[in-house]
């Protein structure tokens, strides 16, 4: 087998318009931007809805809930245009941060090789290199990694699910009382 991936992979997987520039881009906002707004062009419909679904449900009891129908307000929590906009920004960016509280977007690079999970889907995967070419070899091993799902819709990459290193999996906000 040839471990060498061809130019074609390598413009494809990482150049403009491919999955792991798209997921940088999203890291970006989020991490040195603190800008979900920027992240959330960045993020597939059908993530966004279980974020926002996640906020709704996990702070039903909320005061600052109260008096919102929760249709109205998940889908304009969705839209990134309801009064409450502000609020669940603070508070998925904050838990963002949380998850992954030393992550610096000039320190990572992406794990070679597309991992497709589908026609339209591939998996991207993130190390904390230090801004250095790392090679892992010897076999397996467990290395922290953060963990995109990346969906295509039209011509555009999309994150579709998050994982920040040595998390248990996606990450749901919730505000304090």
């Amino acid at each position: 087998m040839n471990d060498r991936q061809t130019d074609e992979e390598i413009a494809s997987h990482y150049g403009p318009g491919g999955p792991v520039r798209a997921a940088l881009d999203w890291l970006i906002a989020i991490y040195r931007d603190a800008d979900l707004a920027g992240a959330w062009s960045l993020t597939d419909p059908g993530y966004r809805r279980r974020l926002v679904e996640a906020f709704v449900q996990a702070n039903d009891e909320h005061p600052f809930l109260r008096g919102y129908a929760v249709d109205e307000l998940t889908e304009g929590l969705i839209g990134g245009d309801h009064a409450l906009w502000e609020g669940f920004a603070e508070v998925l960016l904050g838990q963002l941060v949380d998850a992954w509280p030393d992550a610096d977007t000039t320190q990572i690079a992406a794990a070679s090789r597309p991992r497709p999970l589908g026609p339209d889907s591939e998996l991207v995967i993130f190390l904390n290199t230090g801004g250095k070419q790392v090679m892992i070899e010897g076999g397996p091993q467990l290395v922290p990694a953060a963990q995109l799902k990346m969906h295509l819709v039209g011509d555009s990459w999309l994150v579709a699910a998050f994982s920040p290193p040595s998390s248990g999996g996606d990450v749901s906000p919730a505000l304090e009382e």
